[in-house]
């Protein structure tokens, strides 16, 4: 065939091409759709980067794919060494078919070869595919599903025929979730993994983690979606159950540690006697036990980390973020000469409290004295106050004194004790009587 078409002067003699060694012949993506037929040479086709085949017979047809599909070229051609071919327009492929019988049948033939392979080849992957144990599905650019494999059939309940042509989120009881899901690999061009929830036939419900991503050609267009599912409902099902556990074990642990530290600690503040307690005074007793507690820990944290030009900030943060109910005007350290370390103040500028380094009041807080907390009636002077301002506050002794304070003062606020938590004047002076 190729001695007929090299003998024909017209063709010969207006389509006869020659290019260099490393020559583009064509690029992926072009819109060109002419017929070649190699007369000698080596052209090597690329995908992206990757050479994928080799064309070097005498008479190889190529760039048929695109006349006949009308598509742009899907490789890229490049001569291995100096290249020699017929260049066929498009218009005038229909003549030399009709003139050359030969060259339809060449490519009938070429045609029916990379059918076969590519045949071949599906099958073989299809092979492969079933034997993994993930569920493996591909779908187009629009989401419809391609191909199953499987162990796809198993964990989605379905078989391959049933599925090919459907949307890829009719597989899924919540297709939203599925469609995010593709959104979001789309965006960020890679892998996206969630657990999402599929209604098997037999089964019932499910939990199927997906991990998918795109698929794109070499030049970055979408060429479909591959997603691999597993079954994880019996892990899911197990985190449930440990979450669960986990929010009703935690409140009762954190209850008795809280209990066991307040009896530890002595720290009880208003009355011994349950009896006697409402349940917001019982709050109020809790509160200031837990409130103790966590002021400690935050305030060795720091002091650790960054020294004690820090503990003010610790103060004032708790006093914002961990006193709804603003039962504590304020906050003072005092160190074991009775000085103040550090304190703050919730009414900025407002409630008067004493500078560090100063002394705190001209009491004994002794370690000789019964329990380790204190509730003291200050007269605290303030600007426009010449008899002072009366301060009801509650110290508790802090067991590590190697942090160069010994004693947290809670400046409690009397309104807000009555108001909020039924205490008033009784109860606060049963407790300073020692009647508790």
């Amino acid at each position: 065939m190729l001695e007929d078409l090299l003998a024909d002067q017209d063709l010969a003699g207006h389509y006869r091409r020659a290019w260099q060694p490393g020559a583009t012949i064509f690029n992926e993506g072009d819109a060109s759709q002419d017929l070649y037929l190699l007369i000698s040479g080596v052209v090597g086709v690329y995908k992206g980067q990757q050479r994928v085949a080799t064309i070097d017979q005498p008479g190889a047809i190529f760039g048929e794919m695109s006349f006949l599909l009308g598509q742009s070229r899907s490789a890229t051609l490049r001569c291995q060494e100096a290249v020699e071919a017929l260049c066929i327009p498009r218009e005038r492929i229909g003549e030399l078919l009709s003139h050359y019988p030969k060259a339809a049948e060449e490519i009938a033939r070429l045609l029916a070869r990379r059918l076969d392979s590519a045949t071949q080849v599906v099958h073989g992957l299809k092979e492969f595919c079933d034997q993994l144990p993930d569920a493996v599905v591909l779908c187009d650019p629009q989401g419809r599903v391609l191909a199953f494999n499987a162990a796809a059939s198993q964990v989605y309940g379905q078989a391959s025929d049933q599925a090919q042509g459907r949307p890829a989120e009719s597989l899924f009881n919540a297709p939203p979730a599925f469609r995010r899901l593709a959104e979001e690999a789309l965006g960020r061009s890679g892998e996206v993994v969630a657990t999402l929830a599929v209604s098997h036939p037999v089964k019932g419900s499910r939990q199927v983690q997906v991990s998918l991503s795109p698929l794109r050609d070499s030049q970055h267009d979408l060429v479909g979606l591959v997603f691999i599912g597993r079954d994880v409902t019996g892990s899911e099902n197990f985190r449930r159950r440990h979450r669960r556990l986990v929010a009703w074990a935690l409140p009762v642990v954190l209850g008795l540690a809280l209990v066991a530290a307040a009896a530890y600690w002595d720290i009880p503040p208003f009355d011994r006697n349950l009896s006697h307690f409402t349940s917001q005074q019982q709050l109020a007793r809790d509160e200031v036990g837990r409130d103790c507690l966590l002021l400690q820990g935050l305030l060795q944290r720091e002091n650790a980390r960054h020294g004690p030009d820090n503990l003010v900030k610790v103060l004032r943060n708790f006093l914002g973020q961990h006193n709804p109910s603003r039962l504590y005007r304020g906050l003072l350290l005092l160190d074991a000469a009775n000085r103040v370390v550090a304190g703050a103040s919730l009414e900025a500028g407002g409630f008067p409290l004493p500078p560090p380094g100063s002394i705190y009041a001209s009491l004994e807080l002794s370690d000789h004295q019964p329990g380790a907390y204190r509730l003291l009636e200050l007269y605290r002077s303030a600007p426009g106050q010449p008899s002072g301002v009366k301060s009801l506050e509650l110290l508790f002794t802090l067991p590590d004194a190697d942090n160069g304070w010994k004693w947290l003062v809670l400046v409690l606020d009397r309104q807000v004790l009555r108001e909020v938590y039924q205490i008033g004047d009784e109860q606060i002076d049963r407790f300073r009587s020692g009647r508790i």
